[in-house]
């Protein structure tokens, strides 16, 4: 792209921001792209333009009212997550299609922005819409073009089917009319729940999920420093799974790069599949059994079975990477809440934690010049910062302490479906808790086979394979659990997250103990709901090094037990 061409969008840029009150953002980049749009992350905002949009006559017009489109969402509609999200769930009430209610909230965040505001504000029909309209609509676009031709007559004429166009008259009479946004997009949401049961190519299930999730909207969070932390605290407040997914799928997603995590989990399980099949060929082999399932609910199986991942399991590394922001947002709010409800000591003074933006509806004396002033002139709300302090109790100590090395084992074995949510949301409490205190991390999760990043490894690996259901047999490798617990300096902390019908009992046991023997701490928190293994667990409770937890109800009780725990193996987590 030409220099003089990227310093004019540049300009139309800063013309667009300065209108609409200079949000603190900045223009990253601008590519070429199939259709105009944008993208946000990281405050920095990226342009995607045709190639045909280059030569239009208009062409700097239609950037400008885009860009003003863009920072209107912020500005006015939807402005942050929070309201975008009760919105959403309200037309889900309605509805009861998260998909479908995404598309009802987004034909009203976009008609709020064109219709309302900036056709109010600037007096005139915004011109991005007439080259948005200017090629034939397809797909659920047909339903967007036919509620926009009766709200801007005109733009282009295209033909349309009679009922998508009677579909188009009727969401513009609820786009015109003077009610609340809850109101507006719950009368959307039944109008297009009336159309989704005639069974239009343009309410497919399949239709309406490519082109959700293909639009970004952007909010308040994506112009604050904070950005995407704000974001996930609200997927780590949503307990359903379909609802969690549906939340990444059409907010987080488009903030995230989910391809390259997929092709970095990919690449370490490769590399690793190779060098642990070396690894193992050199262990002696695992005993012979004495004769299958004897004593026992599930068959017996050899230890040696167990083997690494050569090449990442069929759609599960894709699965994990929607999980892992799950599960760990649902892992930071637990640790938040059982710090709140484990405060005894009355603060008597605050310790600095993190920088944060300062806004003018902060108090003078909380901004910081200093820290201000290393980022440019003081711009307030755009490089302007404070210091979010903690308060400290009966003074501050510099004191030194011991975090173990630890070693988190996840079962995710199909006996573990019913429950698997909450273990690895349990298994990320344990892992945030470690990091927290700066400890070293190592992660397995393990069915028949099993994942498996060592300690030098990369936190994103780390937090995927802790969120990899695998849904096969249950031997647990205790090979690999020994040869990362020798190659620590110290001993370490390891924690067994399952439900105990390892296949491999006898053997995993013995090791288990002889590790405990070495002066590894040995936790195992034992799932009594869903598949049940009472012989198993009654061998485990054998062993007198081994502390075996058991957890009748996980959804209720399993954070809170590994938050104890983990409370006793590092001290206070904050």
């Amino acid at each position: 792209m030409e220099p003089e061409l990227k310093k004019r969008i540049l300009e139309l840029f800063v013309k667009a921001r300065e209108e609409l009150l200079a949000p603190p953002i900045f223009l990253r980049k601008v590519v070429i792209g199939e259709e105009l749009r944008v993208r946000i992350a990281n405050r920095g905002l990226t342009l995607y333009i045709p190639e045909e949009l280059i030569e239009e006559k208009e062409r700097d017009e239609i950037i400008l009212w885009y860009f003003r489109h863009a920072l209107a969402h912020v500005h006015y509609c939807p402005y942050d997550v929070a309201t975008m999200y009760q919105l959403v769930k309200a037309a889900h009430r309605e509805l009861n299609d998260w998909t479908l209610a995404y598309f009802s909230f987004y034909i009203f965040a976009e008609t709020q922005v064109d219709y309302h505001f900036l056709r109010n504000t600037y007096l005139q029909t915004p011109k991005h819409i007439y080259y948005r309209f200017k090629r034939r609509p397809s797909g659920p676009d047909r339903i967007l073009y036919a509620l926009y031709k009766q709200l801007f007559k005109k733009i282009k004429h295209h033909s349309t089917d009679v009922l998508i166009e009677d579909l188009g008259k009727e969401l513009a009479t609820v786009v015109k009319a003077p009610l609340s946004w809850m109101r507006k997009v719950k009368i959307i949401a039944n109008i297009l729940r009336k159309t989704a049961e005639k069974k239009l190519k343009e309410t497919s299930d399949k239709s309406l999920d490519r082109y959700i999730s293909s639009r970004f909207i952007p909010l308040r969070e994506d112009f604050s420093r904070r950005g995407m932390t704000d974001v996930l605290t609200y997927l780590g407040q949503i307990r359903d799974e379909k609802e969690a997914k549906s939340f990444y799928k059409y907010i987080v997603k488009q903030r995230t790069e989910p391809r390259d995590t997929i092709e970095k989990i990919s690449r370490h399980i490769k590399k690793s599949g190779k060098e642990l099949e070396k690894e193992i060929k050199k262990l002696a082999p695992s005993p012979a059994l004495q004769s299958p399932g004897q004593g026992l609910e599930e068959p017996k199986l050899p230890s040696s079975l167990s083997k690494p991942y050569k090449k990442p399991p069929k759609d599960a590394i894709a699965d994990a990477v929607w999980r892992r922001y799950w599960y760990k947002a649902r892992a930071e709010k637990a640790i938040v809440e059982f710090i709140q409800h484990s405060q005894r000591v009355k603060p008597t003074w605050a310790v600095a934690q993190y920088p944060d933006d300062w806004s003018v509806e902060d108090e003078l004396e909380e901004l910081d010049l200093e820290a201000t002033f290393q980022e440019g002139p003081l711009i307030p709300e755009v490089n302007a910062v404070k210091w979010i302090r903690t308060p400290s109790h009966l003074g501050q100590v510099i004191a030194s302490g011991y975090a173990p090395s630890t070693i988190i084992v996840l079962d995710s074995s199909r006996s573990m479906m019913q429950v698997f949510n909450d273990a690895a949301t349990a298994a990320h409490i344990v892992y945030l808790s470690a990091k927290r205190k700066a400890g070293k991390v190592s992660a397995i999760t393990f069915s028949t086979n099993y994942l498996s990043a060592g300690w030098e490894d990369e936190d994103e690996i780390k937090e995927t394979i802790l969120s990899t259901k695998l849904g096969q047999l249950t031997i647990l490798p205790i090979h690999e659990i020994k040869r990362l617990a020798n190659l620590s300096d110290e001993s370490t902390f390891i924690v067994i997250i399952t439900d105990g019908g390892w296949q491999n009992i006898d053997d995993a046991a013995k090791k288990l103990s002889d590790l405990a023997s070495q002066g590894h701490r040995v936790v195992i928190f034992h799932l009594l709901r869903g598949w049940k293994y009472p012989k198993s667990l009654a061998l485990l409770r054998k062993l007198e090094e081994i502390k075996v937890i058991p957890v009748a109800e996980p959804e209720e009780d399993l954070k809170g037990l590994v938050l104890e725990e983990a409370e006793k193996t590092y001290g206070t987590i904050y």
